[in-house]
Protein backbone atom coordinates (compact mmCIF):
# COMPACT_ATOMS: atom_id res chain seq x y z
CA UNK A 1 0.00 0.00 0.00
CA UNK A 2 1.14 3.50 -0.58
CA UNK A 3 -1.75 5.63 0.69
CA UNK A 4 -4.57 5.26 3.19
CA UNK A 5 -7.46 7.54 4.06
CA UNK A 6 -7.85 9.45 7.29
CA UNK A 7 -10.55 7.04 8.47
CA UNK A 8 -11.24 3.94 10.57
CA UNK A 9 -10.08 1.56 7.83
CA UNK A 10 -6.80 3.42 7.37
CA UNK A 11 -6.07 3.34 11.09
CA UNK A 12 -7.00 -0.34 11.36
CA UNK A 13 -4.97 -1.34 8.31
CA UNK A 14 -1.93 0.44 9.74
CA UNK A 15 -2.36 -1.20 13.16
CA UNK A 16 -2.72 -4.70 11.71
CA UNK A 17 0.26 -4.25 9.39
CA UNK A 18 2.46 -2.94 12.22
CA UNK A 19 1.41 -5.84 14.46
CA UNK A 20 2.53 -8.22 11.69
CA UNK A 21 5.94 -6.52 11.62
CA UNK A 22 5.47 -4.64 8.34
CA UNK A 23 7.00 -1.25 7.60
CA UNK A 24 4.07 1.16 7.55
CA UNK A 25 5.28 4.38 5.99
CA UNK A 26 2.07 5.43 4.25
CA UNK A 27 0.82 8.69 2.87
CA UNK A 28 -2.52 9.64 4.41
CA UNK A 29 -5.11 11.35 2.23
CA UNK A 30 -7.11 13.89 4.25
CA UNK A 31 -10.45 13.52 2.41
CA UNK A 32 -10.55 10.32 0.34
CA UNK A 33 -11.42 7.02 2.04
CA UNK A 34 -9.11 4.03 2.27
CA UNK A 35 -9.70 1.73 -0.69
CA UNK A 36 -11.30 -1.69 -0.36
CA UNK A 37 -11.11 -4.85 -2.42
CA UNK A 38 -12.86 -8.22 -2.16
CA UNK A 39 -10.86 -11.30 -3.21
CA UNK A 40 -12.55 -14.66 -3.62
CA UNK A 41 -10.43 -17.81 -3.58
CA UNK A 42 -12.03 -21.00 -4.84
CA UNK A 43 -10.64 -24.54 -5.04
CA UNK A 44 -10.49 -24.42 -8.86
CA UNK A 45 -8.64 -21.11 -9.19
Amino acid sequence: MGCVGNDFDGVRLTEVAQAAGLNTVYQEHPTLPTGRCAILVTPDS
